[in-house]
């Protein structure tokens, strides 16, 4: 795990003593990684779905409920068991705003949040879970429509990102994440259009499974 920590540390020293002199693009990853908290952007874009659905073809749409429940059973997975998992077997793992990276303290990663207006997390470091929560829901998205997929993909990647660029978790804490999102996506997937098949719900072959 030293190898790997270097190279986290690496990271995120390199973020912050290039890449933090822009307060625009400090503001926008901030909001990003607001978005990804509590899974809010997946929320409102499924929800957004489900009412669009319901209003425009009268239908129950099955993507979006699919996908809320999706979002809620990767969140309970990975903060209370992939978290405590990893917490037996790898040991506890802080954050850099805990614990600094490399050349940057965790003094200097504190007041830059502070400054920024963003959280000083604590906690478990690994995995990350709004990389999980991010890909987790993107992944769902892109099986069941690539269009939409192709948008909501770059958002999970900037919200994954940013988590690293704010320095509340590590470039490793986040790439794992990340995997097990993907991994968890997949499997809600088949899952989902089992269920729908043997309930005879929705319509075989279409985009978003619904209701009529």
């Amino acid at each position: 795990m030293s190898f790997i920590q270097n190279i986290d540390n690496a990271v995120t020293s390199f973020i912050f003593n290039n890449w933090h002199g822009n307060n625009i693009v400090n503001q926008i990853l901030g909001v990003f990684t607001r978005l990804g908290s509590g899974g809010v952007f997946w929320i409102l874009f499924f929800s957004g779905i489900f009412i669009y659905h319901g209003l425009k073809e009268k239908r129950i749409s099955m993507f979006a409920i699919g996908g809320i429940i999706t979002l809620a059973l990767g969140f309970v997975l990975n903060d209370f068991v992939f978290k405590k998992l990893c917490y037996n077997l790898l040991g506890f793992r802080d954050r850099p705003c805990q614990i600094g990276a490399g050349e940057v303290t965790a003094d200097q990663i504190q007041a830059w949040l502070t400054n920024t207006g963003l959280e000083i997390k604590t906690g478990g470091s690994f995995p990350s879970g709004h990389s999980f929560s991010s890909f987790n829901c993107a992944v769902y998205i892109m099986l069941y429509n690539k269009k939409l997929g192709w948008i909501t993909l770059p958002v999970a990647l900037v919200i994954a990102f940013s988590r690293v660029f704010i320095g509340v978790h590590f470039m490793f804490d986040v790439i794992v994440g990340a995997l097990l999102g993907v991994l968890f996506a997949i499997g809600m997937y088949y899952l989902t259009n089992f269920i729908c098949k043997k309930l005879h719900v929705g319509e075989e072959g279409k985009s978003f499974y619904a209701i009529r």
